[in-house]
């Protein structure tokens, strides 16, 4: 990782040295310039896997470099804005999944995977050529199946992933559960649930229709007449609620009887509110009840679904990761690399190479041509500030660059694969300030002269260890 690191493919996190001059462009790295094309935070995470392992395969490298190529031959006449929209939409379904298996999705859960479906639905249905594409870099063993159970496949028709939406669509009422994170069931999904919340709405008057018929059949006194009322409490069920001071004036037969007494007033239950408890009982929860049976079978029918739009989102975030990287090649002016097995003499040969980084932090690059065959070693010299260090760190990153299957910064790059890169080019130096790498290395070290005396003494200790025994 530390090599990565060194070449500017990923950030480097260290703390600040004194005497360093710090700039934007020590921020920038090859992970930022591609994941900056990538619009899914799955894309992002991709390209980032693609570029801290390389490949060692070429059929591998060429078929990614093939890819790569396609979508720069499709980007000038694709509704790139309208894959954007539909890539920003697709949530991870792993965590949804999670909640799901626990019987703890919330709504928004629920309006997550509807909206992940039908934009799964649109790009599977609106750009088959690209998921084509995009499969061709897939690992899995079976890309393709019918069967959502298959552990391996992927499905590809548009009506299944339209289907899942509609579902969920159809049960959950998405607009009402917005204001609490409980899903809510939708009106005409089911009957017995409707006539229930009907009876509901309409309790409160219905009650008070029979708080006037009990006044008429139980209570003659006026003042009883004007504060009876009928209520609902769960754990008591339908009673009649009346002051203390009115309680005194009535006289219980054995049907009536006293069920709770507070400071203020006395809760009656009689033979009407047994019948309502039989007939009404506890409409509230058993909605409640009824509603959590249907979201439980929904979740039973979505749960096996889970793991077909998970691989979905995984290709889908491949899709993302390689227009990613054929837009950068677009855009900076990248070209297609061609691949050696380990078999050939060509090791690295590329014609007017360009650093990927600091082309784009000063205003003028010089390109670089270099041609190195096996066994061949190349020594770089110059002054200080002569651009010795970004020589050096430009061949590494194109070959790096070449192997994980992208595009290069050169006019024409030959790459023979290998298996390691080794360097010693420590010194976080940077094109934003006018000190050499050298330069750097003596800033927090001391003088120059301290610096190269400390380097060629232990030079001097080497070589008398090895030779002067």
């Amino acid at each position: 990782m530390s090599l990565l690191q060194e070449l500017r493919v990923l950030p480097q996190r260290r703390p600040e040295t004194k005497g360093h001059v710090t700039d934007h462009s020590n921020s920038l790295t090859l992970l930022h310039i591609i994941g900056g094309f990538a619009t899914s935070t799955a894309g992002q995470r991709k390209a980032r896997e693609v570029l801290v392992q390389p490949l060692c395969d070429p059929e591998r490298i060429n078929r990614r470099l093939d890819v790569i190529q396609a979508f720069m031959d499709a980007l000038n006449g694709l509704d790139l804005a309208t894959i954007k929209r539909l890539l920003r939409t697709i949530h991870d379904p792993q965590r949804h999944w999670r909640r799901l298996v626990a019987g703890a999705a919330t709504a928004e859960d629920w309006r997550a995977l509807r909206a992940s479906a039908l934009a799964m639905a649109e790009l599977f249905g609106g750009f088959p050529a690209l998921i084509q594409q995009a499969l061709l870099t897939w690992d899995a063993p079976t890309p393709y199946s019918h069967e959502v159970n298959d552990e391996t496949a992927i499905v590809l028709e548009p009506d299944w992933y339209a289907s899942t939406a509609a579902r969920i669509e159809n049960c959950i009422d998405l607009d009402a559960s917005t204001a609490s994170w409980q899903p809510s069931v939708k009106n005409g999904f089911d009957k017995s649930l409707d006539s229930m919340r009907l009876a509901l709405a309409s309790l409160d008057a219905f009650l008070d229709n029979v708080a006037v018929s009990e006044k008429t059949q139980f209570f003659q006194s006026s003042t009883v007449e004007r504060s009876l009322r009928v209520l609902f409490y769960p754990r008591m069920g339908y009673v009649i609620q009346i002051p203390r001071t009115d309680a005194a004036q009535l006289e219980l037969d054995g049907s009536i009887e006293q069920v709770l007494e507070t400071n203020t007033d006395v809760f009656l239950k009689n033979d009407r509110m047994r019948q309502l408890d039989e007939e009404l009982g506890d409409l509230p929860g058993a909605i409640a009840d009824l509603e959590k049976h249907i979201i439980r079978s929904l979740e039973a029918a979505t749960i096996p679904a889970m793991p077909a739009l998970c691989r979905a989102c995984d290709l889908i975030a491949e899709l993302d990761c390689w227009l990613a990287f054929a837009q950068a090649a677009l855009r900076f002016g990248w070209t297609r690399p061609e691949i050696h097995d380990r078999a050939s003499d060509i090791h690295i040969d590329i014609v007017n190479g360009r650093h990927p980084i600091v082309e784009l932090t000063i205003e003028s690059f010089v390109p670089n041509t270099i041609t190195l065959k096996r066994g061949d070693v190349c020594v770089v010299t110059g002054p200080n500030a002569s651009g010795k260090s970004v020589f050096l760190r430009q061949i590494a990153i194109v070959a790096h660059m070449a192997q994980v299957g992208s595009f290069v910064p050169a006019q024409e790059a030959r790459i023979g694969v290998t298996d390691r890169i080794f360097t010693r080019v420590k010194s976080f130096d940077s094109t934003g300030n006018e000190r050499s790498t050298f330069m750097n290395d003596c800033v927090p070290n001391g003088s120059a002269a301290q610096v190269l005396y400390a380097h060629l003494s232990r030079h001097h200790r080497r070589i008398r260890q090895r030779y002067f025994r």
